[in-house]
């Protein structure tokens, strides 16, 4: 995959200093209080050794939710590890050879067809895609194109993926695990994303840029909608001049993700790992500069450091997907680096 070379130390409060269970964090500094400043490296490696520890005969929670499986994979990736590499490459091994082994060459998936099942496909899209970027694992490439090819034809009549009120992120995910094709060499098609950019715009108010309100819908959630929706046009390559309500949205956005008030005020509000990896993933795309980016991937990891410490403390790993999505999100600062999506190897 392509990173960024961005060296960043986020700090975040942790406590006790001596833990009843689990995987040990690396003790970095202990301040006045006895409070342990955990680094960002720190708490992500505390969290793959549970995931590590987790993992049973290739899979997690019995293999019974692929996932699961997809979103502990990715965290894995994202972090520099695989079957060629990395502190845990045994692990990597036997989970990455039983998830291909899942993927039927016709279907492309080890999901269903249902749109119900469209946030797996595009997770699981973008691991085989990954597989494939990081190693040239055998048969990662076959089923990235299986998978690729299965992507477009789950589309709706209006270009979309997922169903009700997640369709909006349902659908950025997908065309990021698009991007993630296109990188390991697919051929993915403009032209088929142009409807797919053409139906989102229903998403965002006109006025604002901002993705529309509804339902039971917070501002937080509005903020990381917008930034789901304006990252993954970005990546696919639109380009905002051509655009209206992109411009508009980018110009909403850029106000939000700029302003130290609103960092500090998501960092003691929202520990939501899918807030902070979407809204990193904006900020790195809209900002040249390293300031805030450093920022916000700081307030992030404080965020998300206590349910991490929490998680690690376990002697038996609990939920690993909320697990993998902290070291996703933590990790999102390093993840895609702007126009990131020129095909990376030869597929043939």
């Amino acid at each position: 995959m392509n990173k960024t070379t961005l060296s960043i130390l986020c700090c975040a409060a942790a406590s006790p200093l001596s833990f009843a269970g689990g995987q040990p964090i690396p003790q970095e500094e202990v301040d006045s209080q006895g409070q342990v400043a955990v680094t960002r490296p720190g708490l992500v490696e505390g969290l793959l050794k549970s995931l590590a520890s987790a993992e049973s005969e290739g899979a997690w929670r019995g293999g019974e939710e692929p996932e699961v499986d997809s979103r502990v994979l990715l965290a894995f990736l994202g972090n520099g590890d695989s079957v060629g590499g990395g502190n845990h490459q045994e692990c990597m091994r036997r989970a990455g050879t039983k998830f291909l082994k899942r993927f039927s060459r016709q279907l492309g998936s080890p999901y269903g067809d249902e749109p119900e099942n469209d946030l797996g496909h595009a997770l699981a899209l973008t691991v085989v895609a990954d597989f494939w970027i990081e190693d040239g694992v055998t048969g990662a490439i076959v089923r990235t194109k299986s998978a690729a090819a299965a992507a477009i034809k789950r589309q709706d009549k209006d270009g979309l993926w997922g169903v009700g009120d997640k369709q909006p992120e349902v659908t950025a995910r997908m065309i990021l695990g698009l991007c993630s094709a296109r990188s390991a060499g697919m051929d993915i098609s403009q032209e088929r994303l142009e409807s797919t950019f053409a139906s989102m715009d229903a998403w965002m108010d006109p006025e604002s840029g901002a993705a529309k309100k509804g339902g039971d819908m917070t501002d937080g959630d509005v903020l990381s909608r917008t930034s789901a929706i304006v990252t993954a046009k970005l990546l696919a390559g639109r380009d905002p001049s051509e655009d209206e309500v992109l411009a508009l949205s980018i110009q909403w956005l850029s106000k939000k993700l700029s302003d130290p008030k609103v960092t500090a005020r998501w960092e003691s509000k929202n520990a939501d790992p899918a807030f902070w990896e979407w809204t990193t993933y904006a900020t790195l795309q809209l900002f040249k500069s390293e300031e805030h980016l450093k920022r916000w991937s700081i307030s992030g990891t404080k965020a998300m450091g206590r349910d991490a410490v929490l998680l690690i403390e376990e002697e038996t790993l609990s939920d690993p997907a909320h697990a993998a999505g902290i070291v996703m999100a933590i990790n999102a600062v390093f993840r895609f680096a702007p126009g990131a999506f020129a095909p990376a190897r030869d597929a043939r």
